[in-house]
């Protein structure tokens, strides 16, 4: 469930070698954006490595370095914190929590990004309501 109307749009994206369309919808709150990202692969056999390629791909969004990661073989669950265009030095740290899962040829982010005070200090109100919400369907 977002926190607020959310806005959804397909772009072409690169992963792993692939380009797919990925439907994104995503919702700010007082700075903090609420992502679902959806692609389909055209091999399930890509599933895995287009997972991390997803992960790296958000880390580098925000020049971010792991903070906490769980594994399994359909899912990574990362915590991470960065701060985005190194060219300022005034930018503000940002928190990112994320779940990268995939099924069958599917893959999905569900992603919280915001200030790393504002996500610490509300982290339980914010990211879990959103992340609990959230179930992949058959």
């Amino acid at each position: 469930m977002f926190p607020a109307k959310p806005a959804s749009y397909t772009r072409s994206i690169h992963l792993n070698g692939l380009t797919v369309n990925m439907t994104l919808t995503v919702a700010e709150v007082d700075g903090t954006s609420f992502a679902i990202g959806t692609a389909t692969l055209p091999d399930v056999g890509q599933a895995q490595a287009t997972l991390q390629a997803m992960k790296t791909a958000m880390l580098k969004n925000i020049n971010g370095n792991i903070l906490h990661e769980e594994a399994s073989p359909t899912s990574i669950n990362i915590e991470a914190s960065g701060t985005p265009g190194q060219k300022s030095t005034h930018q503000s740290k940002m928190r990112l929590v994320a779940r990268f899962m995939t099924q069958d040829n599917k893959v999905v982010q569900v992603v919280v990004l915001g200030k790393e005070k504002s996500i610490l200090r509300d982290m339980r109100e914010i990211t879990e309501p959103f992340f609990t919400s959230f179930r992949l369907n058959p």
